[in-house]
């Protein structure tokens, strides 16, 4: 068990963290009472391990805790670099008392993605995609107009790794439909409908966070190709 230790002299949080199965590190963030920096990550490595134990020394307040599970595969820590994320958490308040370390339980779960696609569509025809995110949390989505996604596509060659297609649609805001559940819509446009074949095609959400490492990237893409998953497929009929 992977155990982190900052200055408890006042007392603080003590975190005990689990992730999916496939975990490798931990990006951990507190928020609110005294903490000034609220806006940067702290990240954990677990040297592979699902679970890790973060103690946080905080000035007496009420507090949250927030986390995102790391895939194991992603090791890119270098500024800028890219991250999958494969589960997500945050505490309910966490009261915190001069001199005593509170201690609570996270445990990160994957974000939900749901589809609603056609399976064909006619050459040179324009296809409308949409699809529902879920993250209770708050954690990977900050709000509705979420910018960093987008949607990869590439025609009659699947896409070798996650984020590698041809073609990507710019810029797909979402709206939010309450419960943790925002919506986006898309298309696959004509320049990619311009031949009779096969669009594999994945979208990704992505957050840009400020960490002990450095800027970093958390990616999570749906389907995940690191996951095993399959592809969506559009089927271009003449």
């Amino acid at each position: 068990l992977k155990r982190v230790v900052v200055s408890t002299r006042n007392g603080g949080i003590r975190t005990a963290l689990k992730g999916p199965l496939g975990t490798g590190s931990f990006l951990v963030r507190v928020q609110g009472g005294n903490v000034s920096d609220s806006d940067s990550w702290e990240l954990v490595k677990t040297a592979g391990q699902d679970s890790a134990q973060v103690i946080v020394g905080v000035a007496p307040g009420t507090y949250t805790v927030s986390t995102m599970a790391i895939d194991a595969r992603t090791t890119n820590y270098s500024p800028y670099g890219s991250l999958a994320v494969i589960g997500v958490a945050r505490s309910a308040a966490v009261s915190v008392v001069s001199g005593v370390t509170s201690s609570i339980a996270l445990a990160a779960s994957p974000v939900a993605f749901t589809f609603s696609a056609p399976d064909s569509a006619k050459v040179g025809s324009t296809t409308s995609i949409s699809w529902t995110l879920t993250d209770t949390s708050g954690v990977l989505v900050v709000h509705p107009g979420f910018y960093h996604t987008l949607v990869f596509g590439s025609v009659n060659a699947a896409i070798p790794v996650n984020g590698s297609g041809n073609y990507a649609d710019q810029g797909v805001y979402g709206e939010f439909l309450g419960g943790g559940t925002y919506r986006y819509r898309a298309v696959i446009d004509a320049t990619w409908a311009s031949v009779v074949g096969v669009i594999y095609w994945q979208v990704r959400q992505r957050r840009e966070l400020i960490t002990n490492f450095g800027h970093l990237y958390v990616e999570a893409f749906s389907p995940s190709l690191t996951n095993g998953e399959q592809l969506r497929r559009l089927i271009i009929k003449p």
